[in-house]
């Protein structure tokens, strides 16, 4: 009986264990050097930029016309560089534009996309670990700027429906199509991305060289 019981106990302490270690959230910090530590102050300062400056964009360049805002532009560079206020309704291509379906499920992925980079920075990137701490940062706020516009920015709320773009460049020519029209949430995130992946990779290699070099050293 004593053994059924130890057994028990043992059983409930492995499964408290397990669920323990799934909800552990002591990598977050708790205290002002942590959060400074790991850069966790930069994100709402990033998403504070990219929200700021769509609103100042939307405010400055916005036109209402016959109750619906329609997006102006601004030229900064001739032929090159011009501030375009434009709505973003769908996903890449132009698939689901305008189609209250495909901004619920943008919206859910990005909220989604958010939560697994904060989750996967305050876990797994060391908080001296100063460059990365910034890329996630970037990346945090950028997934999370965007996931706000696509969830709360609709007509019959703020006026239009969809993303806020405005950064509007011609790589070849304004006669050209625009090589891209983006925000700063979009800067954040693709620029975030792709040095996060160079700086993985960087590390990686001399990881393997440094295991290479430490194989052959043993070998001698």
């Amino acid at each position: 009986m004593d053994e059924k019981k130890g057994g028990i106990r043992k059983d409930e302490n492995s499964l408290s264990s397990r669920l323990k270690k799934a909800f552990d959230f002591s990598p977050f910090p708790k205290d002002a050097k942590g959060i400074l530590r790991t850069c966790l102050w930069l994100a709402p300062l990033l998403f504070l930029l990219d929200l700021l400056s769509k609103w100042i964009v939307v405010w400055t360049l916005g036109n209402d016309v016959g109750g619906i805002l329609v997006g102006g532009k601004a030229e900064v560079i001739p032929n090159f560089f011009y501030i375009h206020l434009t709505f973003n309704e769908g996903m890449a291509f132009g698939i689901g534009d305008g189609e209250a379906w495909a901004r619920g499920l943008l919206a859910a992925i990005s909220f989604l996309g958010a939560g697994v980079i904060l989750y996967f920075w305050l876990r797994h990137i060391k908080k001296n670990d100063l460059f990365a701490n910034i890329l996630f940062a970037m990346t945090f706020a950028g997934a999370l700027g965007n996931a706000i516009d696509r969830a709360f920015y609709w007509e019959n709320i703020v006026g239009f429906n969809g993303v806020v773009d405005f950064f509007e460049f011609y790589l070849f020519g304004i006669n050209n199509a625009p090589f891209a029209i983006f925000n700063v949430a979009d800067a954040l995130l693709v620029v975030g991305v792709i040095l996060a992946v160079i700086l993985m990779v960087v590390r990686s290699i001399k990881e393997a060289r440094k295991e290479e070099k430490g194989e052959g050293d043993g070998t001698k």
